[in-house]
């Protein structure tokens, strides 16, 4: 069961160490400096995706996954795909 006060978990998913592929920590980051978020907001660099993240994400009120694709149009660009919790 979620709590009421549970935190939105930001999620920036990717490796520092490769250019592109950095863009979630790198805007997690900026996000983070941008607070103060209190409690409403959990922000976790969370590299390449672990199992180990699975608690935080069902104990979390909502998730934002932030990653780099390569979607096949022209760079930048960004999009949103959204799930709700049933």
């Amino acid at each position: 069961m979620i709590s009421s006060s549970a935190p939105l978990l930001v999620l920036g998913v990717g490796t520092r160490l490769l250019g592109a592929d950095a863009a979630g920590p790198l805007a997690i980051d900026r996000l983070r400096a941008r607070g103060p978020w209190g409690v409403r907001a959990r922000f976790v660099d969370a590299g390449t995706i672990r199992l180990s993240l699975l608690p935080q994400i069902e104990q979390s009120a909502g998730l934002i996954a932030i990653d780099a694709a390569a979607l096949g149009k022209t760079l930048p660009q960004c999009r949103a795909l959204v799930a709700v919790r049933p």
